[in-house]
């Protein structure tokens, strides 16, 4: 496996640590580059941890390269899969909708990778290295879900207003909450 990073210029610490690890031969820097393009060559897009990239994700699941995520707001499929796969947010249309385009058709095994721990990321990543047939099924459900939620303007609107309002209501009860302790 050779791991492709990019950016504006080679960052030190990182490289210092790629070379602490003994993996620094596998990894090569490639600068600034179209990253809608570069995702067409990769097997696999595994996003920034612990943050996520948003757009680069987007591209590469639009592409159905399979991305591993994180499960946070700060990643698609963190903040806008995640919560209505595992009924948290979202109506339960919208919850059934994501549970569909996450649920590989063969098998029924969840294709929805967001990561809350590093032992969590390093192994979704490695099952989809491992396999094929999985790393597929990851990389269409993604697809369909970039075309039906993100590529979609008005549902892309829809979604984002909805999660809004979800953060802002669930942090009124907590001030709430709160105060009255």
């Amino acid at each position: 496996a050779i791991f492709l990073w990019t950016g504006r210029e080679a960052y030190a610490p990182f490289i210092a640590a790629l070379e602490h690890e003994g993996i620094a031969d596998q990894c090569q820097f490639i600068g600034w580059v179209d990253a809608k393009l570069y995702v067409l060559v990769f097997d696999l897009y595994i996003d920034s941890f612990p943050s996520g990239s948003g757009l680069t994700a987007m591209n590469a699941m639009a592409a159905a390269v399979p991305v591993v995520s994180t499960r946070n707001y700060l990643s698609n499929l963190g903040c806008l899969a995640y919560p209505a796969y595992h009924g948290l947010e979202g109506t339960t249309q919208d919850q059934q909708k994501i549970r569909s385009i996450f649920t590989d058709p063969a098998t029924g095994e969840q294709t929805l990778n967001c990561a809350q721990t590093t032992e969590e990321y390093i192994t979704m990543t490695q099952r989809l290295i491992d396999d094929a047939a999985y790393r597929k099924a990851t990389g269409l459900s993604q697809q369909t879900f970039v075309a039906e939620y993100l590529s979609s303007q008005p549902e892309m609107a829809r979604r984002t207003a909805q999660h809004i309002r979800e953060i802002i209501a669930n942090t009124k009860q907590r001030r709430a909450t709160t105060s009255a302790n």
